[in-house]
């Protein structure tokens, strides 16, 4: 009888630190995550420059809906090219405008959203109910 005292105590115990870390991860999203946020905003698999300088996401709601921001550092280069690939993709429009909202506010850091000169949203039917944006710094390497 003791035994499975034992077993049923460890099954609850594993349960529970699965359990712990699905809500830590849905907290305080890992990496992947930003780079999967990356990859559905600008098409484009995240360049190996890429250095996450602040990122911030909102618990989803009960509707999945979220949002998230990242800012993040590229090399000169994995920067005027995806400019210029941005700048060619048909997907992509330019805006003016800076749509803010909690999750940028955290990830703008030190910066001026003044300072975001050349901006994109993604365009298509399919993604209307999402606004991916992406801004492009004055710095030339600062997304």
């Amino acid at each position: 009888m003791k035994g499975f005292i034992k077993v049923g105590k460890c099954i609850l115990l594993i349960s529970l630190l699965i359990l712990t870390y699905f809500v830590y991860d849905a907290i305080y999203p890992g990496v992947n995550f930003y780079k999967n946020e990356y990859f559905k905003v600008t098409g484009r698999i995240i360049p190996k420059s890429a250095e996450f300088i602040e990122k911030s996401a909102s618990y989803p709601d009960f509707h999945g809906d979220y949002c998230s921001s990242s800012q993040i550092k590229l090399s000169k280069e994995d920067y005027q090219s995806l400019f210029d690939e941005l700048s060619l993709d048909g997907e992509m429009e330019k805006t003016s405008d800076v749509v803010g909202f909690k999750e940028f506010g955290a990830t703008l850091d030190e910066k001026d959203r003044n300072k975001i000169v050349k901006k994109f949203v993604r365009k298509g039917e399919e993604i209307t109910e999402w606004y991916l944006f992406i801004g492009f710094y004055d710095d030339l390497e600062s997304i």
